[in-house]
């Protein structure tokens, strides 16, 4: 529901800090300014697939597939498996 349907809730003074973005409707979420290290994971998917010299290669081929291309398809279910993980980690 958008915040100005929400005003009669308010008094004006808050209603203005809402507006400003001073404070936020639901309050801070527990987790924020807690750093994880759960978040690093997520730097695993870009690493492996911006490194292409590590997998610039024909071989080994599966499935007649050239190990380039099955490669980055087998990451893009690792970074779906990845972020799931992280997420469930994470979540407050």
């Amino acid at each position: 529901m958008h915040l100005k349907y929400r005003a009669s809730y308010f008094s004006p003074k808050v209603w203005d800090e809402l507006h400003r973005g001073k404070i936020m409707a639901n309050g801070p979420h527990p987790a924020a300014g807690r750093p994880s290290v759960w978040w690093l994971l997520l730097l695993l998917p870009f690493i492996a697939t911006l490194w292409v010299p590590f997998y610039n290669s024909i071989e080994p081929s599966w499935a007649g597939i050239p190990f380039f291309y099955w490669y980055q398809f087998l990451w893009i279910l690792l970074g779906a498996i990845i972020t799931a993980v992280v997420y469930f980690a994470t979540e407050g």
